[in-house]
């Protein structure tokens, strides 16, 4: 069993027979976990309060996050960037433009549209410039236009809603691969720590370990 701070890990994949999300969420806090799985983690909007659009990821790639469930009971699960690119690709073709708030279908909200959609290519990306400097490559990010000045000025801009969180339907699979998926900056830094520690187990004379020590560095 793989596991991910000594806990199980699962990767959550879209059924073939399944649109993946279908629905987006305004929340205030991380989400509890429904039958759909509801996610939310505390990322909060980038704001342009003169075009009244919100900007946040809507999911991280390789990134676990922390779940319990009466099946599973404590765990984590993880979305790769191919999951999250067929969740996005669905979202437009399926037509998806239910929004709530608090996960609640009863709290519609008809005034949000999806403006833009993408997946963050690189470090130079977009995201970055409006804050999101530390999300993973491949995340999925989107930005939202609420046509309506009151709701903007008392849900949004005071702070009551801080991110999304998307709603849908996955199957988790668990990993059975030598090491489980992480960000790439995590596997940056574990690969220099093995590195180095190899370096410094071995029988280099002094001049050659400080040539290591200067090509790792």
């Amino acid at each position: 069993m793989i596991t991910y701070n000594n806990l199980p890990l699962f990767e959550l994949v879209v059924p073939e027979e399944e649109m993946g999300v279908y629905a987006i969420s305004l929340v205030d806090k991380p989400a509890t976990e429904t039958q759909w799985l509801a996610f939310s983690e505390e990322i909060k909007f980038s704001l342009d309060s003169d075009k009244q659009i919100i900007s946040a990821p809507l999911m991280l790639a390789n990134t676990p996050i922390y779940r319990k469930d009466k099946m599973n009971g404590e765990h984590y699960i993880v979305f790769t960037q191919a999951t999250l690119e067929r969740m996005a690709i669905n979202f437009f073709k399926n037509n998806v433009r239910e929004f709530n708030e608090m996960h609640n279908s009863a709290f519609g909200i008809d005034n949000a549209t999806v403006v833009e959609s993408w997946l963050k290519t690189s470090e130079n990306d977009k995201s970055v410039a409006l804050g999101f400097k530390d999300v993973p490559v491949g995340s999925w990010f989107i930005s939202v236009f609420i046509d309506d000045k009151t709701y903007w000025e008392e849900n949004i801009k005071s702070g009551k809603f801080k991110g999304f969180s998307l709603e849908g339907f996955f199957e988790k699979v668990q990993l059975s691969a030598e090491e489980p998926i992480v960000n790439e900056t995590e596997k940056e830094l574990n690969d220099f720590v093995n590195k180095l520690d190899e370096i410094l187990k071995s029988d280099l004379s002094n001049k050659d370990l400080i040539a290591q020590l200067k090509y790792l560095l």
